[in-house]
């Protein structure tokens, strides 16, 4: 329970929350991983907020991973700067907390740290700069900036910080889940953060400030003339020896306490009046002005502007371009007269509007029209100039110039477009742990949430079509699917890992198998109880050197026998170890507990068994039918015990059957079996092994024996746990009275839960791990012993 007048009773407040979704309503920006905008949030706005409130207070608040998105750079076409977005809910609370926060370490911060707070910014630094220089005389500078600052801070080390002048629990358990939480990539995958905070996250700004603020404390204290923005910083000093000595202390200190490192650069000392760059402003002597290689990553930017959004999408040119005079006015606009440097930019985006307007009227072989260009730039805002007698003459020229300069395109010799021309070219303060029982909550919290959406990453791999009559193409970015010319399903390509066909009727364009085949990706189709039939896959399938080692273990007998024996033992132990799990719920008077511990001594026998089984005169045939018939007898005795343990929930169960099942629980297990087959068998083809060469299952004709082999070890945790904790359940799940299978609704749910489980991490060898990588991860440690580099261990799922 939080102290009256504490931090986090004061977070948990309605007025609290109601002050911070104000300011997340009036930014408007883009919402997190549950597409959840400011716009749908604002529709159910009271039952939200108090929803959160009432998680916050009782806490249950745990928040969602970040979505990762990556922003195109405006003057690099093909490269990306990653921001993590959290969700509105999410935002809410770290803009609440920032809001409570903030005064109490700006009471701590120093005046040399300029970035991320109110009164500072970095007009405020460059002049502090300027300052050091002519008041100072200081006539050497030290610049450097920190490696990926905001991803490699260390979250103990943050924590400690944070807990020197907040020591409250809650605050500590909250901070701690959104270091934690993880985020989704553009992929959909999930990916762990254990070092660093999201770049796009609310409070991180605050928090990099509480990170770095020991570094500043450090060298004031030595006395350093030293300014930082953010992970950028210059040290100052009237002679090279005396900076090259207090850059030494800052990049020890850095790594040391910090654990951060500074990013390489040929040269960090700089005499004044050579002159430095900080900021994008050059310094020399009293002078400053812009750097060059920044104007020149202007023009790049105004460039790759005008050519991308001008004629395509003119509101968001004129918006995009507004942005950037607008922070050209406040930063550089406040150093310097603008109208030096506005001159030239305003040159150059003349020339480039120009060329730009000519060549789309070539393009369409269309007369420029001054009226209409006129038009099109009316609302144009240009770089240093309020004069709109200027702005007016610079509109004109520029469609005089347009239509002065244009000649028709030739049809022998094809304009075309201008070529994108690239710009030019342990010592210090001690760490105070965090509160343990604030860490093991959030770290509860955090793994609970990870889990989820590790079991979402899982579950969005496979598209399974089960309508007849449908067509399956591709677009760009997309799997397709429509039915009737009207589109259903838009799948990413990039999270396409299986095709599965349930239905008659289906067709399919050369284009998705082409790039299926290209990708590795099988499609398979399947009757209605989900075996699949056959299944298209790239015709380079195996690889030969793997298929030559698979007949050498096959022809040895020896390693055939030991692989054999792996996965029978693999399945009886998962089937013993299923049992034991469903009897830690059962009472030992019922009769399935009074019947547990003698029936699975009877499995235990058959383990030994065949543990005992060698290689004879007979040959690995007749070892493989003895084996088979052990797996037999332990398989009796499991199905004797699941028809017990499900006679209440599902009391006409006749035991297992598999062909021709008709009854609810075959029929479950049959498609369930089914799906797994998928999941083994593109792992086998990936890996390049032989489907046809196996070891315990005899060659039979053209089917995949050798994922017979591998799925076996996997049934009982894979499928069978699932189909019967739908039943015990007792989920409505039903067959089709016609045709005696699985209707719709049941085939759906049962396909959610198994891809559900293969999303749940399992322990495996010492870690946990998610099942469908154990499969995975089993079909490569057989490479790897066929190779010789190990020997196979089978798949023990724990109870």
């Amino acid at each position: 329970m939080a102290n009256e007048g504490s931090i986090f009773q004061k977070l948990t407040t309605k007025s609290a929350l109601l002050d911070a979704w104000r300011i997340v309503q009036k930014k408007r920006s883009a919402g997190g991983i549950d597409n959840v905008s400011v716009q749908f949030y604002e529709k159910d706005f009271n039952r939200n907020i108090e929803r959160l409130l009432e998680d916050l207070q009782n806490s249950r608040y745990v928040p969602e991973p970040y979505q990762r998105i990556d922003i195109p750079k405006d003057n690099k076409p093909g490269e990306y700067r990653p921001l993590s977005l959290p969700t509105i809910n999410d935002k809410i609370v770290q803009q609440a907390l920032k809001y409570l926060l903030n005064p109490i370490f700006e009471a701590v911060f120093l005046d040399v740290s300029y970035a991320y707070r109110q009164g500072k910014g970095a007009v405020k630094s460059i002049n502090r700069i300027s300052h050091f220089i002519a008041a100072e005389k200081m006539t050497w500078a030290a610049c450097a900036d920190i490696d990926r600052c905001f991803d490699a801070m260390d979250h103990e080390v943050l924590l400690a910080e944070l807990h020197k002048r907040v020591n409250e629990p809650e605050i500590t358990r909250l901070v701690r889940m959104w270091l934690k939480i993880g985020v989704v990539n553009p992929k959909g995958s999930y990916e762990e953060t254990p070092f660093g905070v999201a770049q796009g996250g609310i409070i991180s700004p605050l928090l990099s400030n509480i990170y770095l603020h020991p570094l500043d404390a450090y060298l004031a204290e030595k006395k350093c003339c030293y300014i930082r923005y953010a992970d950028n910083f210059t040290l100052m000093a009237a002679s090279r020896e005396e900076v090259q000595k207090d850059f030494e202390s800052a990049r020890y200190f850095l790594n040391e306490v910090l654990k951060l490192q500074l990013n390489r650069q040929p040269f960090y000392f700089h005499e004044v009046l050579r002159g430095f760059v900080f900021m994008g402003i050059y310094f020399k002597g009293n002078r400053r002005m812009i750097d060059r290689s920044r104007l020149q990553r202007m023009e790049s930017r105004i460039r790759f502007l005008v050519r991308k959004n001008l004629e395509q999408n003119p509101g968001k040119f004129f918006k995009r371009l507004d942005e950037k005079v607008e922070g050209f006015e406040n930063y550089y606009g406040k150093l310097m007269d603008p109208r030096g440097v506005g001159s030239r930019l305003n040159l150059f985006l003349r020339q480039t509007i120009i060329d730009s307007l000519l060549y789309q009227c070539r393009k369409k072989n269309k007369k420029p029209n001054k009226t209409e260009i006129k038009s099109l730039l009316a609302p144009i805002r240009l770089f240093g100039q309020e004069d709109s007698n200027f702005r007016e003459n610079w509109i004109i020229s520029v469609a005089d110039q347009v239509a002065e300069r244009y000649q028709p395109e030739q049809p022998a010799k094809p304009e075309r477009s201008p070529p994108f021309v690239p710009p030019l070219t342990s010592h210090g303060p001690p760490v105070v742990p965090a509160a343990e029982d604030a860490v093991k909550k959030a770290d509860a919290a955090v793994g609970r949430q990870k889990a989820r959406y590790r079991k979402l990453e899982a579950v969005s791999r496979e598209v399974v079509v089960k309508s007849p009559g449908t067509f399956i193409g591709k677009n760009s970015r997309c799997l397709v699917v429509k039915k009737s010319g009207v589109k259903i399903l838009e799948f990413p390509l990039e999270k396409l890992e299986t095709v599965h066909v349930t239905a008659k009727g289906v067709s399919i364009s050369s284009d998705i198998i082409w790039h299926c085949g290209r990708n590795s990706i099988p499609i398979f189709f399947s009757d209605g109880i989900g075996i699949p039939e056959c299944v298209l896959q790239n015709l380079v399938t195996g690889d030969a050197t793997l298929g030559l080692l698979q007949l050498q273990a096959l022809q040895d007998g020896h390693c055939a026998l030991e692989l054999a024996r792996c996965f029978i033992v693999g399945k009886v132990r998962n089937q013993v170890n299923l049992l034991k799990f469903y009897g830690r719920h059962r009472s030992g008077t019922s009769l399935f507990g009074s019947s547990l511990k003698e029936e699975i001594a009877a499995m235990e026998a058959v383990i030994d068994k065949v543990e005992k089984i060698t290689l004879d005169s007979d040959g690995l045939e007749r070892v493989r039918s003895r084996l088979m018939g052990h797996e037999a007898e332990a398989a009796k005795i499991y199905w004797k015990l699941i028809k017990i343990l499900l006679a209440e929930d599902v009391p006409d169960f006749p035991g297992r059957e598999r062909k021709g099942a008709r009854d609810l629980v075959n029929s479950l297990l049959n498609y369930g079996y089914g799906f797994l087959y998928r999941q083994v068998w593109r792992e086998v083809v990936l890996a390049g092994l032989n489907t046809k060469i196996s070891f315990l299952h005899s060659p039979q004709g053209e089917k995949p024996v050798l994922v017979f082999d591998l799925v076996e070890e996997f049934r009982p945790q894979a499928v069978d746990r699932v189909v019967f904790s739908m039943l015990t359940k007792r989920e409505k799940v039903s067959l089709e009275k016609k045709t005696g299978m699985l209707n719709e609704d049941t085939r759906h749910k049962l396909l959610e839960a198994l891809l559900e489980r293969q999303g749940t991490a399992v322990p495996f060898r010492g870690q946990k791990m998610l099942l469908k990588n154990v499969i995975k991860e089993q079909v490569r440690g057989l490479c790897r012993h066929l190779k010789g580099e190990e020997d196979f261990r089978n798949f023990i799922g724990y109870y």
